[in-house]
């Protein structure tokens, strides 16, 4: 998987969307890993979101979050993946976090997983796509039907 996902985010062939997909994979992955290197790679210098938190601050929650979890498996859902403008793209999830993996989403009511919307915003930098700002809001098993 991670060799396919290298190979998508370094070929010119392929499209803005197909790039931004491979970097929201290997964050998600980051994430399993509690890879906290590659999470801060992931988020850009400009970060800022509507509470004020900025890359550091971010960081700092997800490295808490993180550290307080046992296994961790992300399962997740696009909603919408929208190019907005050259460099710039919105990108609306629904994930299900689990401490068990989850394949579908009929499991996701099988275990305790906490589920949400994650709202983000992306900008290409230096031919990267970088996280500049996300919101996260609760979710119930119906938003992912």
């Amino acid at each position: 998987m991670i060799c396919i996902v290298l190979l998508m985010v370094h070929c010119s062939s392929v499209s803005p969307e197909q790039r931004l997909r491979a970097t929201i994979a290997t964050g998600i992955e980051a994430a399993e890993n509690k890879d906290h290197a590659a999470l801060a790679d992931f988020v850009s210098a400009d970060y800022t979101d509507d509470r004020g938190r900025d890359r550091r601050e971010l960081l700092n929650l997800a490295r808490g979050y993180l550290f307080q979890m046992g296994p961790l498996h992300i399962f997740s859902v696009e909603r919408s993946l929208i190019i907005a403008s050259p460099g710039r793209a919105e990108v609306t999830l629904l994930v299900a976090v689990a401490s068990v993996p989850i394949e579908r989403i009929a499991d996701i009511g099988k275990s305790t997983a906490d589920l949400g919307r994650v709202e983000m915003v992306f900008v290409e930098e230096g031919g990267d796509w970088k996280l500049v700002e996300v919101g996260w809001r609760q979710a119930d098993l119906t938003d992912f039907l």
